[in-house]
């Protein structure tokens, strides 16, 4: 997870890696990071990955509105501290028990303008992509 944010955040040259439990894959077209863990428990990984965030001055908290969980068992969006003049949203999916795939996937990506729903409650959003 470190990689990835420092990726998108401090532009360090991150490629693509594939390992036998943890993928990392950068989207050149839109920026973003992506960490897919395979093995591991789910907790565990997921400590990691905000323990991760958490070492970053960009202080990330979880948005006002919640995203449904869909096919995972979480979904949470994080984003940076309002008073910084760069927008930063990490998306971390966590498996649920008996999924079979990734035990958890998280993205990093900047966009241009700050999400609203970082910081109001928008009511519970569903990825209709899905």
């Amino acid at each position: 997870m470190g990689a990835c944010l420092a990726a998108v955040i401090d532009k360090a040259p991150v490629s693509d890696v594939k390992g036998q439990d943890v993928e990392i894959r950068r989207e050149p077209e839109t920026g973003a990071c992506t960490v897919r863990v395979n093995g591991g428990e789910t907790v565990a990984v997921r400590k990691a990955v905000l323990g991760a965030m958490s070492a970053r001055r960009e202080r990330f908290t979880p948005a006002k509105t919640a995203w449904a969980p869909g096919a995972f068992a979480s979904r949470e969006t994080f984003c940076n501290a309002a008073l910084v003049r760069r927008n930063l949203n990490v998306l971390v999916s966590t498996a649920l028990p008996t999924a079979r795939g990734p035990r958890l996937i998280a993205s990093v990506v900047e966009t241009k303008a700050r999400d609203g729903r970082c910081d109001t409650d928008q009511g519970l959003q569903r990825d209709e992509t899905r």
